[in-house]
């Protein structure tokens, strides 16, 4: 290490300056590379977090929609009995009005099962939807 020494052989303090700058110049290169690997992770995470919640909000109101629609559609045919928690259908469904339901029924049971596999670790989440939908349709309870 001869660039710590001088001709004369003298100790050169500015060389142990350099070297300390040359050193804390790599240590802040690799720290800003370790920094930017963690930030990319950072921005990728919450990227894809707000995607899923803008995927959730649009299945939300789809089924909110669909549920009221199919509910507009029973309400015509169905009667309940609130204290036996009996449903009975009180006029056959015919024609233009069994197909629009059967319709409305498998686009409900699509955004319901969408909304499963979405909340799929969220119990308390797939729970509450089962209680709104029974609100929603007032069903009796399960």
């Amino acid at each position: 290490m001869s660039i710590f020494w001088d001709v004369n052989g003298n100790f050169q303090w500015s060389s142990i300056a350099a070297f300390v700058a040359l050193l804390s110049t790599i240590i802040m290169v690799i720290m800003q590379i370790f920094n930017n690997k963690k930030s990319i992770d950072a921005n990728l995470k919450a990227k894809s977090r707000v995607e899923w919640i803008q995927n959730v909000r649009k299945l939300s109101a789809d089924f909110i929609r669909v549920s009221y629609e199919y509910k507009g559609l029973m309400d015509e045919y169905i009667k309940i009995d609130k204290e036996k928690n009996i449903i009975f259908i009180d006029k056959p469904i015919e024609g233009e009005t069994k197909s629009k339901m059967g319709e409305k029924w498998t686009e409900f049971l699509y955004t319901y099962n969408l909304f499963l596999l979405y909340l799929m670790k969220e119990k308390k989440l797939i729970n509450l939807i089962k209680f709104q939908m029974i609100q929603l349709l007032n069903l009796p309870k399960i």
